[in-house]
């Protein structure tokens, strides 16, 4: 959990650089603006949040398959752990679709491509965990589930430091 919070520091640190001095044309008023801000740093909190459950998640997988758990019976096996990660992921997909909605309305074309990103991407880990769960958890799957998974945070990072900006604020009402 610990090794994968930090790879996805290191991540967001890298993008941090490579923003420097960018900015992103918008049309959002200083008040939306200030709540989008909100709403992506709770949007990367929480999928923060996630990502650590689901490496717990993982663990926990690891740890009984080993101990001879049959791949079909393991999330039963998990309990709450896994039964909160799921929960969790309707949360996260509500929250990331009000972003991406946002961004698509009122986003210049960096922005807008963000959030039709960010939708992909939440839509195919989504997938990706179902299959998990329903398909006796095939490693193909939670490989592409974690791969998904790091990109749509790093993606949610990329948006909160688009916001945060300084002088984000760039008038852009033709895409209003």
């Amino acid at each position: 959990t610990v090794h994968m919070l930090v790879a996805l520091l290191i991540v967001g640190l890298l993008l941090a650089g490579l923003l420097a001095g960018r900015r992103f044309a918008h049309s959002f008023s200083t008040k939306q603006i200030a709540r989008l801000r909100a709403l992506a740093g709770l949007v990367l909190v929480l999928g923060l949040a996630q990502v650590a459950l689901g490496t717990q998640v993982r663990e926990g997988v690891d740890h009984l398959t080993e101990s001879g758990t049959p791949r079909a019976g393991v999330l039963e096996a998990l309990g709450a752990r896994f039964y909160t990660h799921r929960t969790g992921s309707i949360l996260l997909l509500l929250v990331n679709l009000v972003l991406a909605w946002a961004l698509w309305r009122r986003g210049g074309p960096t922005l807008r491509r963000a959030g039709l990103v960010l939708a992909g991407l939440l839509g195919l880990t989504l997938v990706a965990g179902i299959v998990l769960a329903y398909a006796a958890l095939p490693p193909a799957a939670q490989a592409a589930h974690l791969w998904l998974a790091s990109a749509l945070t790093a993606l949610q990072f990329f948006v909160l430091l688009a916001l945060l900006r300084p002088n984000a604020a760039v008038p852009a009402a033709r895409y209003a």
